[in-house]
């Protein structure tokens, strides 16, 4: 819930000190760094598993002779 609200909301939930207000950004903070950390390793790990489709069990020379042989 905290993650959608502005600093200026903390006052009107009741959070007027220094010290939390600092606290509650320095919190902000971590917990966006960590979860954009993890969002984009979840992207790489994406990105790795498309390229793993899209290589083939076969070399070019053997997909060659398959496409020859399906051609006749």
């Amino acid at each position: 819930m905290f993650i959608n609200l502005s600093d200026n909301d903390w006052v009107d939930m009741g959070i007027v000190s220094r010290f939390h207000t600092r606290k509650l950004q320095l919190i902000m903070r971590q917990f966006r760094y960590r979860y954009n950390k993890k969002k984009r390793q979840q992207l790489e790990n994406e990105d790795e598993d498309d390229e793993d489709d899209l290589m083939s069990e076969y070399t070019p020379s053997e997909l060659s002779e398959i496409l020859a042989q399906v051609k006749i």
